[in-house]
Protein backbone atom coordinates (compact mmCIF):
# COMPACT_ATOMS: atom_id res chain seq x y z
CA UNK A 1 0.00 0.00 0.00
CA UNK A 2 1.28 3.46 -0.87
CA UNK A 3 0.15 6.00 1.71
CA UNK A 4 1.48 9.01 -0.14
CA UNK A 5 -0.94 8.46 -3.05
CA UNK A 6 -3.74 10.42 -1.33
CA UNK A 7 -5.97 7.41 -0.56
CA UNK A 8 -9.56 8.03 0.43
CA UNK A 9 -10.72 7.97 4.03
CA UNK A 10 -12.73 4.82 3.28
CA UNK A 11 -9.65 3.05 1.98
CA UNK A 12 -7.58 4.04 5.00
CA UNK A 13 -10.32 2.96 7.38
CA UNK A 14 -10.64 -0.45 5.74
CA UNK A 15 -6.86 -0.91 5.91
CA UNK A 16 -6.85 0.12 9.58
CA UNK A 17 -9.56 -2.37 10.38
CA UNK A 18 -7.43 -5.00 8.65
CA UNK A 19 -4.57 -4.23 11.05
CA UNK A 20 -2.52 -1.71 9.07
CA UNK A 21 -1.39 0.81 11.69
CA UNK A 22 0.28 2.99 9.07
CA UNK A 23 -3.13 3.58 7.53
CA UNK A 24 -4.45 5.05 10.76
CA UNK A 25 -1.33 7.17 11.12
CA UNK A 26 -2.17 8.59 7.70
CA UNK A 27 -5.66 9.48 8.96
CA UNK A 28 -4.14 11.19 11.99
CA UNK A 29 -1.76 13.13 9.79
CA UNK A 30 -4.66 14.19 7.56
CA UNK A 31 -7.00 15.39 10.30
CA UNK A 32 -4.77 16.35 13.23
CA UNK A 33 -4.75 20.10 12.39
CA UNK A 34 -8.53 20.16 12.14
CA UNK A 35 -9.13 18.22 15.37
CA UNK A 36 -6.54 20.26 17.23
CA UNK A 37 -8.12 23.48 16.00
CA UNK A 38 -11.55 22.29 17.12
CA UNK A 39 -10.38 21.28 20.61
CA UNK A 40 -8.44 24.51 20.95
CA UNK A 41 -11.55 26.43 20.01
CA UNK A 42 -13.63 24.61 22.63
CA UNK A 43 -11.07 24.61 25.45
CA UNK A 44 -9.16 27.84 24.65
CA UNK A 45 -5.95 26.38 26.05
CA UNK A 46 -3.16 25.04 23.85
CA UNK A 47 -1.73 22.29 26.07
CA UNK A 48 -5.14 21.01 27.13
CA UNK A 49 -6.29 21.04 23.52
CA UNK A 50 -3.30 18.96 22.43
CA UNK A 51 -3.97 16.38 25.16
CA UNK A 52 -7.65 16.13 24.26
CA UNK A 53 -6.86 15.87 20.53
CA UNK A 54 -4.56 12.96 21.29
CA UNK A 55 -7.27 11.29 23.36
CA UNK A 56 -9.70 11.84 20.50
CA UNK A 57 -7.55 9.89 18.06
CA UNK A 58 -6.89 7.13 20.60
CA UNK A 59 -10.61 6.70 21.16
CA UNK A 60 -11.29 6.84 17.42
CA UNK A 61 -8.74 4.07 16.90
CA UNK A 62 -10.38 1.90 19.58
CA UNK A 63 -13.92 2.54 18.31
CA UNK A 64 -13.27 2.48 14.57
CA UNK A 65 -14.93 -0.91 14.21
CA UNK A 66 -18.24 0.64 15.37
CA UNK A 67 -18.28 3.26 12.59
CA UNK A 68 -21.00 2.16 10.17
CA UNK A 69 -20.95 5.00 7.65
CA UNK A 70 -17.28 5.27 6.81
CA UNK A 71 -17.97 8.14 4.44
CA UNK A 72 -19.00 10.13 7.53
CA UNK A 73 -15.66 9.66 9.29
CA UNK A 74 -14.97 13.35 9.83
CA UNK A 75 -18.30 14.24 11.54
CA UNK A 76 -17.90 11.08 13.64
CA UNK A 77 -14.38 12.14 14.63
CA UNK A 78 -15.61 15.64 15.42
CA UNK A 79 -18.31 14.23 17.69
CA UNK A 80 -15.69 12.24 19.61
CA UNK A 81 -13.61 15.39 20.03
CA UNK A 82 -16.61 17.25 21.38
CA UNK A 83 -17.35 14.51 23.94
CA UNK A 84 -13.72 14.41 25.02
CA UNK A 85 -13.70 18.19 25.47
CA UNK A 86 -16.83 17.99 27.57
CA UNK A 87 -15.29 15.28 29.78
CA UNK A 88 -12.13 17.37 30.13
CA UNK A 89 -14.11 20.45 31.18
CA UNK A 90 -15.98 18.45 33.81
CA UNK A 91 -12.72 17.11 35.20
CA UNK A 92 -11.26 20.60 35.20
CA UNK A 93 -14.25 21.95 37.11
CA UNK A 94 -13.55 19.39 39.83
CA UNK A 95 -9.92 20.49 39.89
CA UNK A 96 -10.96 24.13 40.18
CA UNK A 97 -13.05 23.28 43.21
CA UNK A 98 -9.96 21.76 44.81
CA UNK A 99 -7.91 24.86 43.94
CA UNK A 100 -10.54 27.10 45.48
CA UNK A 101 -10.41 25.07 48.65
CA UNK A 102 -6.62 25.49 48.65
CA UNK A 103 -6.96 29.25 48.21
CA UNK A 104 -9.34 29.44 51.12
CA UNK A 105 -6.95 27.40 53.26
CA UNK A 106 -4.09 29.71 52.34
CA UNK A 107 -6.18 32.79 53.15
CA UNK A 108 -6.62 31.51 56.69
CA UNK A 109 -2.96 30.46 57.01
CA UNK A 110 -0.79 33.53 56.20
CA UNK A 111 2.54 31.85 56.90
CA UNK A 112 2.15 29.33 54.07
CA UNK A 113 4.59 29.89 51.15
CA UNK A 114 3.13 31.50 48.03
CA UNK A 115 2.16 29.06 45.29
CA UNK A 116 2.35 30.67 41.82
CA UNK A 117 -0.35 28.30 40.57
CA UNK A 118 -2.77 29.77 43.10
CA UNK A 119 -1.78 33.39 42.48
CA UNK A 120 -3.79 34.40 39.43
CA UNK A 121 -2.86 38.08 39.54
CA UNK A 122 -4.74 40.88 37.82
CA UNK A 123 -5.36 40.32 34.09
CA UNK A 124 -3.92 42.85 31.67
CA UNK A 125 -6.75 45.26 30.64
CA UNK A 126 -5.92 44.98 26.92
CA UNK A 127 -5.96 41.20 27.04
CA UNK A 128 -9.12 41.13 29.15
CA UNK A 129 -10.87 43.36 26.60
CA UNK A 130 -9.82 41.12 23.73
CA UNK A 131 -10.92 37.99 25.53
CA UNK A 132 -14.32 39.53 26.32
CA UNK A 133 -14.70 40.38 22.65
CA UNK A 134 -13.88 36.80 21.67
CA UNK A 135 -16.34 35.42 24.21
CA UNK A 136 -19.18 37.69 23.10
CA UNK A 137 -18.82 37.33 19.35
CA UNK A 138 -20.53 33.94 19.23
CA UNK A 139 -19.43 30.37 18.63
CA UNK A 140 -19.47 30.57 14.84
CA UNK A 141 -17.14 33.54 14.45
CA UNK A 142 -14.84 32.44 17.26
CA UNK A 143 -14.38 28.99 15.73
CA UNK A 144 -13.52 30.41 12.31
CA UNK A 145 -11.07 32.99 13.73
CA UNK A 146 -9.37 30.32 15.84
CA UNK A 147 -8.96 27.90 12.94
CA UNK A 148 -7.80 30.63 10.53
CA UNK A 149 -5.42 32.63 12.74
CA UNK A 150 -4.25 30.19 15.40
CA UNK A 151 -4.11 27.08 13.23
CA UNK A 152 -3.50 28.84 9.90
CA UNK A 153 -5.96 26.65 8.02
CA UNK A 154 -7.22 27.71 4.58
CA UNK A 155 -10.83 28.77 4.29
CA UNK A 156 -11.81 25.69 2.27
CA UNK A 157 -10.60 23.31 5.01
CA UNK A 158 -12.35 25.34 7.69
CA UNK A 159 -15.59 25.10 5.70
CA UNK A 160 -15.20 21.33 5.30
CA UNK A 161 -14.46 20.78 8.97
CA UNK A 162 -17.26 22.98 10.34
CA UNK A 163 -19.60 21.72 7.58
CA UNK A 164 -20.57 25.22 6.45
CA UNK A 165 -20.28 26.95 3.05
CA UNK A 166 -17.02 28.72 2.21
CA UNK A 167 -19.04 31.93 1.87
CA UNK A 168 -20.11 31.61 5.50
CA UNK A 169 -16.46 31.22 6.52
CA UNK A 170 -15.57 34.42 4.63
CA UNK A 171 -18.43 36.33 6.22
CA UNK A 172 -17.53 35.19 9.74
CA UNK A 173 -13.89 36.09 9.16
CA UNK A 174 -14.90 39.57 8.04
CA UNK A 175 -17.19 40.07 11.05
CA UNK A 176 -14.61 38.70 13.48
CA UNK A 177 -11.84 40.89 12.06
CA UNK A 178 -14.07 43.93 12.38
CA UNK A 179 -14.92 43.20 16.03
CA UNK A 180 -11.36 42.36 17.08
CA UNK A 181 -9.95 45.36 15.24
CA UNK A 182 -12.31 47.68 17.13
CA UNK A 183 -11.55 46.09 20.50
CA UNK A 184 -7.76 45.91 20.04
CA UNK A 185 -7.10 49.65 19.88
CA UNK A 186 -4.77 50.89 21.29
CA UNK A 187 -1.85 48.58 20.56
CA UNK A 188 -1.24 45.63 22.92
CA UNK A 189 1.52 45.72 25.57
CA UNK A 190 4.96 44.59 24.43
CA UNK A 191 4.96 41.43 26.55
CA UNK A 192 2.17 39.34 27.99
CA UNK A 193 3.77 36.18 29.46
CA UNK A 194 1.87 32.98 28.94
CA UNK A 195 -0.37 34.40 26.19
CA UNK A 196 2.21 35.04 23.48
CA UNK A 197 0.59 32.76 20.91
CA UNK A 198 -2.80 34.41 21.27
CA UNK A 199 -1.33 37.92 21.18
CA UNK A 200 0.78 37.02 18.16
CA UNK A 201 -2.31 35.84 16.31
CA UNK A 202 -4.18 39.04 17.14
CA UNK A 203 -1.23 41.18 16.03
CA UNK A 204 -1.10 39.24 12.77
CA UNK A 205 -4.83 39.86 12.27
CA UNK A 206 -4.40 43.59 12.91
CA UNK A 207 -1.39 43.79 10.61
CA UNK A 208 -3.45 42.67 7.60
CA UNK A 209 -4.00 45.22 4.84
CA UNK A 210 -6.87 47.59 5.48
CA UNK A 211 -8.91 46.20 2.61
CA UNK A 212 -9.47 42.99 4.57
CA UNK A 213 -11.57 45.03 6.99
CA UNK A 214 -13.83 46.30 4.25
CA UNK A 215 -16.91 44.64 2.86
CA UNK A 216 -16.07 41.09 1.67
CA UNK A 217 -16.56 40.18 -1.99
CA UNK A 218 -20.21 39.85 -2.95
CA UNK A 219 -21.55 36.33 -3.33
CA UNK A 220 -23.84 35.42 -6.22
CA UNK A 221 -26.82 36.04 -3.95
CA UNK A 222 -25.52 39.47 -2.94
CA UNK A 223 -24.96 40.50 -6.56
CA UNK A 224 -28.67 40.07 -7.18
CA UNK A 225 -29.54 42.33 -4.25
CA UNK A 226 -30.64 45.91 -4.72
CA UNK A 227 -28.01 48.68 -4.40
CA UNK A 228 -29.43 49.75 -1.03
CA UNK A 229 -29.10 46.19 0.26
CA UNK A 230 -25.52 45.99 -0.92
CA UNK A 231 -24.68 49.27 0.80
CA UNK A 232 -25.69 47.76 4.14
CA UNK A 233 -23.57 44.63 3.72
CA UNK A 234 -20.62 46.19 5.49
CA UNK A 235 -22.52 46.03 8.77
CA UNK A 236 -24.94 43.07 8.71
CA UNK A 237 -28.07 43.96 10.61
CA UNK A 238 -30.93 41.64 9.72
CA UNK A 239 -31.25 38.51 11.85
CA UNK A 240 -33.79 35.76 11.23
CA UNK A 241 -34.75 33.58 14.18
CA UNK A 242 -36.89 30.46 14.00
CA UNK A 243 -37.63 27.45 16.19
CA UNK A 244 -39.60 24.24 16.54
CA UNK A 245 -39.47 22.83 13.00
CA UNK A 246 -40.43 19.42 14.40
CA UNK A 247 -39.67 17.33 11.35
CA UNK A 248 -42.24 19.23 9.24
CA UNK A 249 -40.47 19.33 5.90
CA UNK A 250 -43.21 21.15 3.89
CA UNK A 251 -43.23 23.96 6.46
CA UNK A 252 -39.45 24.25 6.55
CA UNK A 253 -39.13 24.30 2.76
CA UNK A 254 -41.69 27.10 2.56
CA UNK A 255 -39.86 29.15 5.20
CA UNK A 256 -36.53 28.62 3.45
CA UNK A 257 -37.97 30.17 0.28
CA UNK A 258 -39.05 33.25 2.22
CA UNK A 259 -35.69 33.44 3.96
CA UNK A 260 -33.99 33.46 0.57
CA UNK A 261 -36.21 36.38 -0.42
CA UNK A 262 -35.65 38.26 2.87
CA UNK A 263 -31.85 37.81 2.71
CA UNK A 264 -31.06 37.96 6.44
CA UNK A 265 -27.41 38.29 7.37
CA UNK A 266 -27.65 35.58 10.02
CA UNK A 267 -30.12 32.81 10.78
CA UNK A 268 -30.56 31.24 14.21
CA UNK A 269 -32.58 28.09 14.82
CA UNK A 270 -33.46 27.66 18.50
CA UNK A 271 -33.85 23.89 18.48
CA UNK A 272 -36.53 21.21 18.14
CA UNK A 273 -35.64 20.56 14.52
CA UNK A 274 -36.96 17.03 14.99
CA UNK A 275 -39.90 14.94 16.28
CA UNK A 276 -43.67 15.02 15.65
CA UNK A 277 -43.15 15.21 11.88
CA UNK A 278 -42.16 12.40 9.53
CA UNK A 279 -38.93 13.79 8.07
CA UNK A 280 -36.54 14.68 10.89
CA UNK A 281 -33.44 13.65 8.96
CA UNK A 282 -34.35 15.74 5.92
CA UNK A 283 -34.96 18.78 8.15
CA UNK A 284 -31.58 18.28 9.81
CA UNK A 285 -30.00 18.09 6.37
CA UNK A 286 -31.43 21.47 5.38
CA UNK A 287 -30.37 23.36 8.50
CA UNK A 288 -26.88 21.84 8.30
CA UNK A 289 -26.48 22.63 4.62
CA UNK A 290 -27.59 26.20 5.20
CA UNK A 291 -24.94 26.74 7.87
CA UNK A 292 -27.40 28.18 10.38
CA UNK A 293 -26.52 28.47 14.06
CA UNK A 294 -28.62 25.70 15.65
CA UNK A 295 -29.24 25.15 19.36
CA UNK A 296 -30.34 22.09 21.26
CA UNK A 297 -34.02 21.84 22.13
CA UNK A 298 -35.74 19.37 24.40
CA UNK A 299 -36.55 17.15 21.43
CA UNK A 300 -32.85 16.93 20.55
CA UNK A 301 -32.10 16.33 24.23
CA UNK A 302 -34.12 13.10 24.28
CA UNK A 303 -31.91 11.70 21.51
CA UNK A 304 -28.99 12.12 23.91
CA UNK A 305 -31.03 10.86 26.87
CA UNK A 306 -33.81 8.54 25.60
CA UNK A 307 -35.11 8.16 29.17
CA UNK A 308 -36.51 11.68 28.76
CA UNK A 309 -39.23 10.18 26.57
CA UNK A 310 -40.88 8.91 29.76
CA UNK A 311 -41.64 12.57 30.58
CA UNK A 312 -43.48 13.12 27.28
CA UNK A 313 -47.21 12.64 26.78
CA UNK A 314 -48.17 9.41 24.95
CA UNK A 315 -48.57 11.14 21.57
CA UNK A 316 -45.18 12.86 21.73
CA UNK A 317 -43.55 9.68 23.07
CA UNK A 318 -44.77 7.58 20.14
CA UNK A 319 -43.48 10.21 17.74
CA UNK A 320 -40.19 10.11 19.64
CA UNK A 321 -39.77 6.40 19.05
CA UNK A 322 -40.38 6.98 15.33
CA UNK A 323 -37.81 9.79 15.30
CA UNK A 324 -35.14 7.71 17.04
CA UNK A 325 -35.53 5.10 14.33
CA UNK A 326 -35.53 7.64 11.49
CA UNK A 327 -32.30 9.43 12.44
CA UNK A 328 -29.04 8.35 10.85
CA UNK A 329 -25.77 7.94 12.73
CA UNK A 330 -24.68 11.22 11.17
CA UNK A 331 -27.82 12.95 12.46
CA UNK A 332 -27.23 11.66 15.99
CA UNK A 333 -23.58 12.71 15.91
CA UNK A 334 -24.60 16.21 14.80
CA UNK A 335 -27.18 16.50 17.58
CA UNK A 336 -24.45 15.78 20.12
CA UNK A 337 -22.59 18.89 18.98
CA UNK A 338 -25.47 21.34 19.50
CA UNK A 339 -24.93 24.02 22.16
CA UNK A 340 -27.57 25.07 24.68
CA UNK A 341 -27.12 28.79 24.11
CA UNK A 342 -25.60 31.29 21.73
CA UNK A 343 -24.96 35.02 21.80
CA UNK A 344 -24.04 37.70 19.30
CA UNK A 345 -24.23 41.50 19.06
CA UNK A 346 -25.82 41.93 22.47
CA UNK A 347 -28.46 39.26 21.84
CA UNK A 348 -28.94 35.96 23.67
CA UNK A 349 -30.41 32.85 22.03
CA UNK A 350 -31.79 29.81 23.86
CA UNK A 351 -34.48 27.21 23.23
CA UNK A 352 -36.69 27.55 26.29
CA UNK A 353 -35.38 29.84 29.00
CA UNK A 354 -32.24 31.86 29.84
CA UNK A 355 -32.32 30.35 33.35
CA UNK A 356 -29.19 28.23 33.74
CA UNK A 357 -30.00 24.53 33.95
CA UNK A 358 -33.46 25.06 32.47
CA UNK A 359 -32.44 26.08 28.94
CA UNK A 360 -34.37 23.36 27.11
CA UNK A 361 -37.22 22.52 29.49
CA UNK A 362 -38.67 25.63 31.11
CA UNK A 363 -41.75 27.24 29.56
CA UNK A 364 -41.97 31.02 29.94
CA UNK A 365 -45.73 31.39 30.31
CA UNK A 366 -46.42 32.53 33.89
CA UNK A 367 -45.35 35.93 35.23
CA UNK A 368 -43.20 34.17 37.82
CA UNK A 369 -41.29 32.27 35.12
CA UNK A 370 -40.95 35.43 33.04
CA UNK A 371 -39.42 37.30 35.98
CA UNK A 372 -36.96 34.46 36.54
CA UNK A 373 -36.07 34.64 32.86
CA UNK A 374 -35.46 38.38 32.99
CA UNK A 375 -33.16 37.98 36.02
CA UNK A 376 -31.13 35.28 34.26
CA UNK A 377 -30.61 37.17 30.98
CA UNK A 378 -27.03 37.91 29.99
CA UNK A 379 -28.03 40.41 27.28
CA UNK A 380 -30.84 43.00 26.98
CA UNK A 381 -32.59 40.96 24.28
CA UNK A 382 -33.20 37.21 24.34
CA UNK A 383 -34.90 35.00 21.72
CA UNK A 384 -36.63 31.77 22.81
CA UNK A 385 -39.00 29.17 21.37
CA UNK A 386 -40.36 26.02 23.07
CA UNK A 387 -43.96 27.11 23.80
CA UNK A 388 -44.90 27.45 20.10
CA UNK A 389 -46.74 30.69 20.97
CA UNK A 390 -45.27 33.90 19.49
CA UNK A 391 -45.11 36.85 21.86
CA UNK A 392 -42.70 39.45 23.22
CA UNK A 393 -42.26 39.78 26.99
CA UNK A 394 -41.07 43.09 28.46
CA UNK A 395 -39.48 43.46 31.89
CA UNK A 396 -41.71 46.00 33.58
CA UNK A 397 -43.20 46.17 37.10
CA UNK A 398 -45.77 43.71 35.84
CA UNK A 399 -44.29 41.82 32.86
CA UNK A 400 -45.91 43.13 29.71
CA UNK A 401 -46.78 40.75 26.88
CA UNK A 402 -47.33 41.83 23.29
CA UNK A 403 -48.38 39.74 20.30
CA UNK A 404 -48.25 42.58 17.77
CA UNK A 405 -46.91 41.58 14.36
CA UNK A 406 -44.42 44.48 14.37
CA UNK A 407 -42.83 45.78 17.56
CA UNK A 408 -40.18 48.32 18.48
CA UNK A 409 -37.59 46.93 20.90
CA UNK A 410 -36.31 49.30 23.59
CA UNK A 411 -32.68 48.35 24.36
CA UNK A 412 -33.09 49.83 27.85
CA UNK A 413 -35.82 47.31 28.73
CA UNK A 414 -35.03 43.62 29.03
CA UNK A 415 -37.04 41.79 26.41
CA UNK A 416 -37.65 38.09 25.78
CA UNK A 417 -39.06 37.28 22.35
CA UNK A 418 -40.75 33.95 21.70
CA UNK A 419 -40.43 33.35 17.98
CA UNK A 420 -43.29 30.84 17.73
CA UNK A 421 -42.99 27.64 15.71
CA UNK A 422 -42.26 26.73 12.12
CA UNK A 423 -43.62 23.19 12.18
CA UNK A 424 -46.14 23.10 15.04
CA UNK A 425 -47.78 26.51 15.64
CA UNK A 426 -50.15 26.60 18.62
CA UNK A 427 -51.63 30.09 18.45
CA UNK A 428 -54.61 29.21 16.21
CA UNK A 429 -52.74 30.35 13.09
CA UNK A 430 -51.61 27.27 11.11
CA UNK A 431 -49.02 29.21 9.12
CA UNK A 432 -45.35 28.72 9.99
CA UNK A 433 -44.08 31.45 12.28
CA UNK A 434 -40.60 33.02 12.50
CA UNK A 435 -39.02 36.38 13.28
CA UNK A 436 -37.00 38.96 11.39
CA UNK A 437 -35.11 41.42 13.60
CA UNK A 438 -33.31 44.55 12.41
CA UNK A 439 -30.66 45.44 14.99
CA UNK A 440 -30.12 48.88 13.41
CA UNK A 441 -33.72 50.06 13.79
CA UNK A 442 -34.53 47.69 16.72
CA UNK A 443 -37.59 46.56 14.79
CA UNK A 444 -39.05 43.11 15.40
CA UNK A 445 -41.33 41.60 12.77
CA UNK A 446 -43.23 38.33 13.02
CA UNK A 447 -43.42 36.60 9.65
CA UNK A 448 -46.13 34.03 8.82
CA UNK A 449 -45.52 31.60 5.98
CA UNK A 450 -48.26 29.54 4.34
CA UNK A 451 -47.57 25.93 3.36
CA UNK A 452 -49.52 22.79 2.49
CA UNK A 453 -50.77 21.77 5.94
CA UNK A 454 -53.00 19.07 4.43
CA UNK A 455 -49.98 17.38 2.89
CA UNK A 456 -48.04 17.58 6.14
CA UNK A 457 -51.01 16.08 7.99
CA UNK A 458 -51.32 13.27 5.43
CA UNK A 459 -47.66 12.32 5.81
CA UNK A 460 -48.04 12.00 9.57
CA UNK A 461 -51.07 9.74 9.27
CA UNK A 462 -49.52 7.62 6.50
CA UNK A 463 -46.48 7.01 8.69
CA UNK A 464 -48.69 5.52 11.39
CA UNK A 465 -48.03 8.35 13.82
CA UNK A 466 -50.82 9.64 16.11
CA UNK A 467 -53.47 11.30 13.95
CA UNK A 468 -53.78 14.10 16.50
CA UNK A 469 -50.25 15.29 15.71
CA UNK A 470 -51.26 15.77 12.07
CA UNK A 471 -54.70 17.23 12.66
CA UNK A 472 -53.41 19.94 15.00
CA UNK A 473 -51.41 21.32 12.04
CA UNK A 474 -54.74 22.26 10.47
CA UNK A 475 -56.00 24.20 13.49
CA UNK A 476 -52.77 25.24 15.30
CA UNK A 477 -54.10 24.38 18.76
Amino acid sequence: MTLDAAPTDAHLIERTRAGDQAAFEALVHRYEPLVLGYTRHLLEHDLEAEDVAQETFLKAFRELASLREIERFLPWLKAIAWRECRAWVRAKQSARAALQAARETRAHTPDLPTDPLLDDGEPDPWLARLERTMENMGEGRRAVLSLFYLDELPQEKIAAFLEIPVGTVKRRLFEGRRDVSAAAAPEPPADLPGRKRFVSAVKRLLAQPKQTLQTPPLSVRDRKASPSTQANKEHPMKIAVLSCIHGNLPALEAVVKELDAAKPDQVYCLGDVINYGTEPSACIGIVRERGWTVLQGNHEAFVLEPAMLDEFNPFARNCGFFTLGALSASDRAWIKTLPLTASAAGIQFVHGSPVKGKEVRQYLLSQEDMKAGFEAMTAPLCFVGHTHVPMAMYDEATPKVSKDAVQQIDPKVKTIVNVGAVGQPRDRDPRACWVLYDSATKTLEYRRTSYDTQEACRRIKDAGLPAKMGERLLTAV
